[in-house]
């Protein structure tokens, strides 16, 4: 029987979104279902940290399997094996089982990072960075769904977990019988990199714009995985409670990246990362110390949207840096998305190991200042425009 391709761009640019969506269900799942499943913050630190090893390898892999392959193929495979890793998390209760299931969520949401924004580059040629912004909001929203869904099911957290294996092994059908039209399986504006016929030099540009992105997604990752441990261990809520809390920050990155966005130009970009970098100092260092509750549900959501637009807009900066290999230098600064969800987490389990949980979340303030730190390359005038 023969099967007729899915080649309609708006379906996959659908498809791509919901991808998104099951990434951002991914990364928070462990945090926001940390206390019903008796998870320790030591342990959601391991178990974060065993998901961006996975999500690191994917991102490096990813794109160069598309290329090699297709990008649906990829989707379809990096899918399956987020089912499996969903359908499979906290069945049992032995923890070394349990690290691996998340190391599949981390390899198939891997997938999707490292795949999706090329795939919508491809099928929306001429509103790239409109989609790409829409893409990651899928994330937010993602994130914010599950969190709200925890706080409705309760103990039944890990119905959860199954419908969503279902609904990503559905995405793996659609994605296997997908197929990008012939017309646009050349993304436009690759040929000027090509053109420049240089392979893309390790610099400090590169590697600063790596150091921040690895502070972004660090302060963003972490927050979402540690918060409701931190208000129910420091701050006296409950299970119900520290959800919201939670909701309130994820519910701030979305509105940032919905609304702040907006308000950011190409061409100072470089200035709105530094201002957000030291913003999120303040609102993090604020929303980890402040003891009073009705502070803390406007902290959260004034903390998420300090870095909700860091991510985005630090991919922005990498292109304008690099305008003749942007593809390249984008893809390694990327890798500063699993490093980062590696780096806070980690750092946070090893610091609860000596220190008290209150004094190891001051990393948090000390991760944007380093993330600001790295900006400042990037503000001060240099003898030329950037052309890598």
């Amino acid at each position: 029987m023969n099967f007729r391709k899915i080649t309609s761009g708006r379906l996959m640019t659908g498809l791509s979104f919901g991808a998104m969506f099951f990434l951002g269900l991914g990364v928070t799942i462990v945090g926001a279902a940390a206390q019903n499943a008796g998870i320790s913050a030591g342990e959601v630190g391991i178990l974060l940290t065993v998901q961006n090893i996975g999500f690191l390898l994917s991102v490096a892999l990813a794109g160069g399997l598309a290329d090699r392959y297709s990008m649906t193929r990829v989707l379809a495979l990096g899918s399956v094996i987020l089912a499996a890793g969903f359908g499979g998390f906290y069945l049992g209760q032995t923890f070394l089982i349990n690290a691996v299931f998340m190391f599949l969520v981390g390899v198939g949401i891997g997938s999707y990072e490292g795949v999706t924004d090329a795939l919508i580059i491809v099928l929306q040629p001429h509103r790239q960075s409109f989609f790409v912004n829409v893409n990651h909001f899928f994330v937010t929203l993602g994130s914010l769904i599950i969190t709200l869904y925890l706080i409705f099911l309760q103990m039944a957290w890990r119905l959860s977990m199954t419908q969503a294996a279902i609904a990503v092994a559905l995405l793996a059908l659609f994605f296997a019988f997908s197929e990008v039209p012939k017309d646009k399986r050349k993304s436009p504006g690759r040929e000027g990199d090509s053109a420049a016929g240089e392979p893309l030099r390790l610099s400090p540009a590169l590697f600063l714009l790596l150091l921040a992105m690895i502070c972004a997604v660090g302060l963003e990752l972490g927050s979402i995985a540690l918060l409701t441990t931190y208000l129910v261990e420091l701050r006296g809520f409950n299970e119900v409670t520290s959800k919201v809390g939670l909701l309130l920050f994820i519910g701030g990155v979305g509105i940032g990246r919905t609304t702040l966005a907006a308000l950011i130009r190409d061409a100072t970009v470089e200035r709105w990362v530094l201002g957000f970098f030291v913003l999120a100092i303040i609102a993090t260092a604020l929303l980890y110390t402040v003891a009073p509750t009705t502070l803390l549900y406007i902290l959260a959501p004034v903390a998420g949207m300090t870095v909700s637009v860091l991510l985005p807009s630090i991919i922005v900066l990498a292109g304008r840096w690099f305008p003749h290999q942007a593809g390249t230098a984008i893809g390694l600064v990327k890798l500063g998305i699993p490093l980062g969800g590696i780096f806070l987490p980690l750092l946070l389990a090893l610091a609860t190991q000596v220190l008290t949980l209150q004094k190891a979340l001051f990393i948090f303030p000390l991760t944007a200042a380093l993330g600001g730190l790295s900006v400042l390359y990037f503000v001060v005038p240099h003898d030329r425009c950037p052309t890598g």
